[in-house]
């Protein structure tokens, strides 16, 4: 057997005592890769990373769509917009009825002064549509638990950001 040779010290298998996560969901963990995706210019429905993860959304031609998983605490969702000028098109993020939004999102009116919080109000919303996006704008969703996603994050453009129930 090739494993015969294999050794290891008491202090090597005391760093994986108590360790209930998977190889797929440590090597997931590790693999920014797997974890990452990058939106095609044509838009539309997004298929998010099973373990969250980051959405790099550029300049599109068509409005984005995603659906974020029931809120797992801890498990994580940022969306960024690497396009390189004002978007004509939204991003229409949305989670599952059982789950809400709680938090908020501060929007800054391009080519103003304007500061606009927009907070999402806990018990009925959870869904955000981010109006034309420009650069800068950028949205994290984080489990909570019990069927809440805490959402933070600057958005920049001409409209506003808007909290809503489906």
């Amino acid at each position: 057997d090739t494993l015969d040779a294999l050794t290891a010290s008491a202090a090597e298998l005391n760093i994986m005592d108590g360790v209930t996560a998977t190889a797929a969901e440590i090597n997931g963990a590790v693999d920014l890769s797997v974890r990452t995706v990058l939106v095609p210019a044509g838009g539309a429905a997004v298929t998010l990373p099973a373990g969250g993860g980051t959405i790099l959304i550029p300049l599109v031609t068509a409005n984005v769509t995603a659906t974020l998983p029931v809120a797992t605490l801890g498990l994580t969702y940022e969306f960024i917009y690497v396009g390189s000028a004002a978007d004509a098109e939204d991003w229409v993020i949305s989670c599952p009825a059982a789950t809400l939004f709680a938090g908020g999102i501060e929007h800054l009116v391009t080519g103003t002064a304007d500061i606009d919080p927009e907070i999402a109000n806990g018990s009925t919303e959870n869904t955000l549509t981010i109006n034309n996006p420009t650069v800068g704008t950028w949205v994290r969703f984080i489990g909570m638990g019990a069927g809440t996603l805490g959402v933070t994050g600057t958005t920049y453009g001409v409209n506003i950001a808007v909290f809503s129930a489906v």
